[in-house]
């Protein structure tokens, strides 16, 4: 029996479009949350920033020592580590904003990668 580890989980290739589809969902215009779904939706957005802030950081470490690509990558891993240990308030208005918080970052995330591998050019946002 083979023992799946969460290092597994992390190197696993990254479904960029599936992430960046779960934040477009949040923030689209007409997005409603409803209470049964936003923890999910909340725990979801976590498990992609936490996949993504390694991502990022392991192809920053990459780039040359002191370049900028490689320092803003990191910066913004930085930040979505801190969003990480936030907590909404009570109440579904504010645990939808945190969502929203997720999501900002998520697709954040996801542009910082793309530039990173090449996916994206610099200066491009999705």
């Amino acid at each position: 029996m083979t023992q799946v580890t969460d290092s597994d989980h992390l190197s696993a290739a990254l479904d960029i479009e599936s992430m960046r589809a779960a934040a477009a969902a949040v923030l689209a215009p007409d997005a409603f949350p409803r209470q049964g779904e936003v923890e999910g939706t909340r725990l979801l957005l976590r498990l992609h920033m936490v996949r993504l802030i390694a991502a990022v950081e392991n192809s920053a470490a990459t780039r040359p020592a002191e370049s900028v690509p490689r320092e803003v990558a990191l910066a913004e891993a930085r930040s979505a580590r801190v969003l990480l240990t936030l907590w909404p308030e009570p109440g579904l208005g504010a645990a939808w904003r945190h969502v929203r918080i997720l999501a900002c970052e998520v697709r954040a995330l996801c542009d910082r990668y793309d530039m990173l591998t090449g996916a994206l050019p610099v200066g491009a946002t999705s």
